[in-house]
């Protein structure tokens, strides 16, 4: 699931807190936590900005 991608991609590859990836790309940490646990999916096109915002392509955006 997408909630899964985003919490391997926050906790693994960015290594960075919810606190902290929610500061990262504009978000509540409490939106963070929804969005991991299942109860709020992002839209697509919301994935796709935060991965833009993140690395600067939509690459990643296909892996989520």
């Amino acid at each position: 699931m997408i909630n899964d991608n985003i919490r391997e991609l926050r906790e693994n590859i960015l290594n960075l807190s919810q606190e902290s990836f929610a500061k990262k790309i504009g978000l509540q940490r409490n939106t963070i936590s929804l969005i991991e646990n299942g109860k709020r999916n992002p839209s697509d096109r919301t994935i796709k900005e935060y991965a833009t915002g993140i690395w600067g392509s939509g690459v990643l955006y296909r892996n989520l």
